[in-house]
């Protein structure tokens, strides 16, 4: 599974910066909103077509000034209906 975790301030104006990313993802959510000092931020998961590089997409994302952090999560867990406890 091909996926990131990335959280941006929730903002429209950043929000342009995205345009062409909805053609690579496969599906998406995000449900857990934080507030940091003066700031609203949206954690968000995303799943990338098969034919989608997570690495590249990471490495843009952190070019951006206003991004806090993005993850690769593809190594690091199985999908939450496959964990073991």
């Amino acid at each position: 599974m091909k996926r990131i975790k990335f959280k941006v301030p929730l903002n429209q104006e950043m929000f342009e910066m995205f345009r062409g990313f909805p053609e690579a993802v496969e599906w998406g959510y995000g449900d857990t909103y934080f507030i940091l000092d003066d700031e609203v931020v949206k954690i968000t998961e995303v799943k990338f077509r098969e034919d989608v590089s997570p690495e590249e997409i990471i490495g843009s994302l952190r070019k951006l000034h206003y991004i806090k952090r993005a993850q690769d999560h593809t190594k690091e867990r199985p999908p939450h209906n496959l964990q073991q406890d």
